[in-house]
């Protein structure tokens, strides 16, 4: 992802004469402990562009793969694996109705933070992954 991240972020300095990062910060994986917390993350995401006021419908989003879990829209040569999220739902239609409910206080203040963890999950799960790799638990 550095290497990723790093071409693109040349390219964009590039085309507008510009210099230092492209991103917020760097890219970041998660340990994630249920399904509930995975449905949260997948639809922060989704709601990215809409709460930063890009546009109004996470699917309208050029950058975003909303619209290939919203709609039957073609799915683009980058394969985008939406199957197991939607299963999670009755239809498309059902996933939409999730994405409006909003973000969640969770994962707001998740967010919000200036250093997000690397676990995502209920406290006892965090506890238990810090002792399983004798880490010192930081809750």
């Amino acid at each position: 992802m550095q290497y990723i991240t790093g071409i693109f972020a040349r390219k964009v300095n590039s085309d507008i004469a510009g210099d230092g990062s492209v991103f917020k910060s760097r890219y970041k994986s998660l340990l994630v402990d249920t399904d509930t917390y995975l449905m949260r993350l997948v639809r922060y995401i989704h709601l990215n562009p809409v709460e930063a006021k890009l546009i109004n419908d996470p699917e309208m989003y050029r950058w975003s793969s909303a619209k290939y879990y919203i709609d039957n829209a073609k799915t683009p040569k980058l394969e985008i694996e939406s199957e197991e999220i939607l299963s999670f739902f009755k239809d498309k239609k059902e996933y939409l109705e999730y994405l409006n409910l909003g973000n969640d206080k969770v994962i707001k203040e998740i967010y919000s933070r200036k250093r997000i963890p690397s676990i995502l999950g209920s406290k006892s799960y965090i506890e238990k992954i810090y002792k399983q790799n004798k880490l010192q638990t930081k809750i």
